[in-house]
C-alpha cells in the first residue's frame, strides 16, 4: 500500500516543477490529466493526446527550411501523377495527396504527422514496460517527449520518422504477423524500413552468440560491397536509380548535409554498452531477447555502413536515437531504491525538459513565434 501510495506521488510529481518555474504555462491541463490518470491508472491516455497535440502545434511554428521546405513544395504540388512519376514510397505521397486535396494546409498535415508519430511512440512504450515488467511508465512517455534529438527528427526527416514510430509500435507487439505486416507499411512511407523487416525471424527472439555477431559483421560487410557492385549495373534504370543516387551521395536540393561525426560514434559506443548490461540483466527472459537484438545488429550495421556512406550510416543512427530512452529506462529499472530512483528521474526529465526548451530558442532549426507555447500568454505578453 504504501508503495502504491509513493508511485502516485511519484507519478503526479514529475511535471510540478514546471508549473511553478514560469515555464510551460500553457499545458497546465497535461498537468491536471498527469495527476488524475495517476489516481485512476487508465495509461495515461488524456495525457499522451495533449503531449502529443503540444508536440505537434510547436513543429507547426516550424519555420519552412531544409527538409521541411521541401516537404512543403511536396505537398503543395501533390498530385496523382506525381505520386507515379516519383515510383516510390507510395503509402506517404498518397497520404500527402489526400491531406492536399481536403486543403488542409501544410501546418495542419505536419501536425497531423507528428501527433500520430507520437501516439505510436507513447502505445510503444507502455507495451515495453509491460513486456519487460518495469513500472512507472510515465517517466518513459516524458523521456521520449522532451528528448529533443527525438523531437528535431519530427519536422525535419518526416518520412523517415513516420516510419520509425510505425516499426518501434510494431517491435513492441506480441503478434508477429502484425509487426511484419505494419513493418511493410512502414517501407511504403520510408524505403529504409525494409531492412527491419527480417528482424521478425523467430530465432531472433533468442539470445545472440559472439560469433553470431562476428558473422553478421563479416556478412554486412560483403553485402554492402554486392549491393554497390548491382547498383552501379542498374544505374540508368529510373527505379534502382533512386537507390544508386542515394548509395553515392545522398543529398538532393532540400537534404540537408549530414554525417557520422565524433558524437555519433560516441552516442553509439554508449547505446551498446548499455545494451549489453541490460541483457546480462535480463538474460532469464530466454524468448524475449528480440529488443536487444535488434540494438546490438543495427549498431553493427551502422558502424560498417559508415565505411562506405557516411549519410546513410547517420540516417540510419536515428533510429537507435528513438530507441535511447527505451535502453536508458531499462538500464534504470536496475537500481532498486525507490527513494534515490525517483529523485533520478525527477532530475532527469527537468534536465530534458529546460534543454528541450533551450534547443528550441538555440538549436538548428528555427521554430518562428513560439514563444507563447513554451512561456505562456501572460509571461509572453509582459516579456513584449
Amino acid at each position: 500500500m504504501h508503495l502504491m501510495i509513493l508511485n502516485n506521488k511519484k507519478q503526479s510529481l514529475y511535471l510540478l516543477f514546471l508549473l511553478l518555474s514560469s515555464f510551460f504555462l500553457p499545458p497546465l491541463l497535461i498537468l491536471f490529466f498527469i495527476i488524475f490518470e495517476s489516481i485512476i491508472k487508465n495509461k495515461f491516455l488524456v495525457t499522451r493526446v495533449l503531449l502529443s497535440s503540444y508536440l505537434g502545434f510547436i513543429n507547426t511554428n516550424k519555420l519552412l527550411e531544409s527538409d521541411l521546405l521541401g516537404y512543403n513544395i511536396s505537398y503543395e504540388n501533390s498530385s496523382l501523377s506525381n505520386i507515379l512519376s516519383i515510383g516510390k514510397e507510395p503509402l506517404y505521397f498518397f497520404s500527402e495527396f489526400i491531406f492536399s486535396n481536403l486543403n488542409l494546409p501544410f501546418s495542419g498535415f505536419l501536425f497531423f504527422v507528428t501527433f500520430s508519430s507520437y501516439m505510436l511512440l507513447y502505445k510503444a512504450s507502455l507495451n515495453f514496460c509491460k513486456k519487460h515488467k518495469l513500472l512507472d511508465s510515465l517517466f518513459l512517455i516524458l523521456f521520449i517527449t522532451f528528448f529533443s534529438n527525438i523531437f528535431t527528427l519530427s519536422a525535419h526527416l518526416i518520412r523517415q520518422f513516420i516510419a520509425m514510430s510505425i516499426i518501434i509500435y510494431a517491435i513492441s507487439l506480441e503478434n508477429r504477423k502484425t509487426s511484419i505486416f505494419l513493418t511493410f507499411l512502414s517501407f511504403l512511407i520510408h524505403s529504409s524500413a525494409l531492412l527491419f523487416i527480417p528482424i521478425f525471424f523467430k530465432s531472433l527472439d533468442k539470445k545472440l552468440t559472439f560469433k553470431v555477431l562476428v558473422y553478421f559483421f563479416l556478412g554486412v560487410f560483403l553485402l554492402i560491397q554486392f549491393i554497390n557492385f548491382v547498383l552501379t549495373l542498374l544505374a540508368d534504370i529510373p527505379f534502382f536509380n533512386y537507390f544508386y543516387n542515394r548509395s553515392t551521395s545522398g543529398i538532393d536540393a532540400f537534404t540537408t548535409s549530414e554525417s557520422m561525426g565524433s558524437f555519433s560514434f560516441i552516442f553509439l559506443f554508449l547505446l551498446i554498452s548499455l545494451n549489453i548490461l541490460n541483457s546480462l540483466k535480463h538474460h532469464r527472459e530466454r524468448n524475449n531477447f528480440l529488443f536487444f537484438n535488434i540494438i546490438s545488429l543495427f549498431s553493427i550495421f551502422i558502424f560498417v555502413i559508415s565505411f562506405f556512406n557516411d549519410l546513410i550510416a547517420y540516417r540510419y543512427l536515428q533510429y537507435l536515437i528513438v530507441y535511447f530512452p527505451f535502453v536508458f529506462f531499462l538500464f534504470l529499472s536496475r537500481f532498486k531504491n525507490v527513494q534515490i530512483l525517483f529523485i533520478l528521474k525527477f532530475g532527469i526529465i527537468v534536465f530534458l525538459c529546460f534543454y528541450f526548451f533551450y534547443k528550441i530558442e538555440n538549436g538548428v532549426w528555427n521554430y518562428g513565434p513560439v514563444e507563447y507555447l513554451i512561456y505562456g500568454p501572460v509571461e509572453y505578453l509582459i516579456n513584449l
